[in-house]
């Protein structure tokens, strides 16, 4: 139970290193990662043929990875988004709720991305 992240971001990030050393002619796919706070499954139109229409993130769910079973670490933004990013839960450094933060030394999800040759950008809170 601990551990549950860490299969996930582990099967994210296992074929960037089939990526980065195949031949640099072959272009990367793209990651997108969305993270959106209280999103219900009903909520966009791919998932559930709900009344809010969603084209785009229709479309982007049909050429791409759909997750339909993932859940929170904690039930605040903070310290479930940085579970998301790190693969880690938050209580292992402390980061149990919106005050605190990760720490340097751990390893984030884009830094392995960049690593991997990706450039990187962060929108939104």
């Amino acid at each position: 139970m601990k551990h549950r992240l860490i299969p996930i971001i582990v099967l994210l990030l296992a074929p960037l290193e089939v990526f980065h050393a195949a031949d640099a002619s072959v272009k990367k796919p793209n990651v997108i990662l969305l993270v959106v706070d209280d999103l219900g499954y009903g909520d966009v139109s791919c998932l559930a043929n709900g009344a809010v229409k969603t084209p785009n993130i229709d479309r982007l769910a049909k050429t791409g990875v759909k997750f339909t079973s993932g859940y929170v670490t904690a039930p605040l933004c903070g310290p479930s988004r940085a579970a998301i990013f790190s693969g880690v839960y938050g209580q292992r450094f402390g980061f149990v709720n919106n005050e605190g933060g990760i720490p340097a030394s751990q390893t984030l999800f884009p830094g392995a991305l960049r690593v991997a040759g990706y450039c990187t950008a962060l929108l939104g809170k």
